[in-house]
């Protein structure tokens, strides 16, 4: 329906295992819904975006599934964590998740990095080292793209230059927020909604 949903996982709130269990059965969920698209014709696949953080706490055997295939289906994937040894604590689906995660990246873009200098200068190939990628200023990135479907050497770049937003921006900033408000429904009411339909269950 083009909506957006947010789920709250704080495992503050609702404990370290709900956190996992909620958070991975809603992860399989969307990836059920992208892999129902096979009997819809290509250009009705509205593309849907499924941003997960800290997402080895989430990792199921159909997180390998959603980086190689879905894509296909419309879900774009974002997926956030700390460093590469969250995934490796997770023993051989950890091991698979990461082959996965560089085995379906097309172009690699990496700002400075710690403990995970050393894979990622393999990933990106020569002439990278792992202590360009352990001591790159602010707003530096070692690069490497697909040019042409083959992949070119790595590259230095810098991001653009901050530029604050004018005025007119910052009021279509606030007129596109107030739209946003109108369009959704209060938090009480959705929540109210959800109970009565576990209740008639």
């Amino acid at each position: 329906e083009g909506k957006i949903l947010l789920v709250n996982l704080s495992r503050g709130k609702i404990g370290l295992q709900n956190s996992a269990l909620l958070g991975s059965m809603v992860v399989s969920r969307l990836l059920l819904t992208a892999m129902s698209r096979a009997w819809d014709t290509e250009q009705s696949r509205r593309d849907f975006f499924l941003y997960v953080d800290e997402f080895q706490n989430f990792t199921t055997e159909s997180f390998e599934t959603i980086l190689s295939e879905a894509r296909k289906y419309g879900l774009i994937l974002i997926i956030a964590n700390q460093h590469l040894a969250q995934l490796r604590a997770m023993g051989r689906m950890g091991d698979k998740i990461e082959r996965a995660v560089f085995g379906n990246v097309a172009t690699m873009i990496s700002f400075r990095v710690g403990t995970d200098a050393s894979t990622i200068a393999n990933e990106l190939g020569e002439p990278t080292e792992p202590l360009t990628l352990r001591n790159l200023e602010n707003r530096y990135a070692v690069t490497k793209m697909l040019v042409k479907d083959a992949p070119a050497s790595p590259f230095t770049m810098k991001t653009a230059e901050w530029i604050y937003p004018t005025d007119e921006e910052i009021k279509h900033g606030f007129e596109i927020k107030d739209l946003a408000r109108k369009r959704g429904r209060p938090l009480a009411e959705v929540e109210d909604e959800i109970r009565s339909r576990y209740q008639n269950l």
